[in-house]
């Protein structure tokens, strides 16, 4: 069913609650299929916050720097946190030039459900 939607992989990452600086007890960062138009940056985030996450980030895998580029922000996460980026690394589907979600919060259903809502709205 998450591979119908564009999900291609859901893993749960622990050096995020760092990145963003927040209480999150839960993380998951996805790899999709689809491409994040990076003018839509600011809806999706808004997207996920209203259906329960705490936090969003979204990410485009660039080769052949391999590097993880924050989308509208335009610096590199791991000028961030170089255990983030490392740990984005891991992810077997990422690719070049695939797109990253990473979504944090309190519970496990409502990060799924936020990552749900999100990637269908992109």
């Amino acid at each position: 069913m998450l591979r119908d939607l564009g999900i291609d992989e859901i893993k749960e990452v622990t050096k995020f609650s760092q990145v963003f600086k927040c209480e999150c007890r839960r993380c998951y960062a996805s790899v999709i299929n689809r491409s994040i138009n990076e003018d839509s940056i600011v809806r999706l985030r808004d997207i996920a916050i209203k259906n329960g996450s705490d936090a969003a980030l979204f990410l485009k895998y660039v080769c052949p720097q391999n590097r993880f580029l924050i989308l509208r922000l335009n610096n590199y996460l791991d000028e961030l946190s170089q255990e983030a980026s490392m740990e984005l690394s891991k992810l077997d589907s990422i690719s070049c030039n695939k797109y990253a979600i990473v979504l944090c919060g309190n519970e496990n259903y409502q990060v799924i459900r936020s990552l749900i809502n999100t990637v269908i709205n992109i």
